[in-house]
């Protein structure tokens, strides 16, 4: 059988509702079967991680489907003592982003 592991850090982020729009997800530091890792969890890391997710959320893209614009902050917790160890937020709206929201 396998063995199940608790990820070191969790990804957490908020998107433009103010409301957690995506279940937490592990931030994995070094690549797996041949894919990637997401680096040491820092600013700059994180920064990258959401310039490239928010690219995946617009029209046609992979994550679209999500139904958000844009991020408003993500966190990345070490999950054995619950510290945040880097921080993103947004200082100003995205450019492509509409600066409304229909209901």
């Amino acid at each position: 059988m396998g063995r199940s592991t608790t990820p070191t850090y969790r990804l957490e982020i908020l998107g433009h509702t103010g409301k957690f729009t995506m279940t937490n997800s592990a931030w994995n530091v070094r690549g797996r079967n041949g894919f990637p890792g997401d680096g040491q969890p820092s600013t700059e890391s994180l920064d990258r991680y959401v310039t490239s997710f928010e690219a995946s959320l617009r029209s046609g893209e992979c994550n679209a489907h999500l139904g958000i614009f844009s991020l408003t902050s993500c966190q990345i917790v070490r999950q054995s003592s619950g510290k945040v160890v880097a921080t993103w937020k947004r200082s100003e709206q995205r450019k492509d982003e509409p600066s409304f929201q229909l209901v």
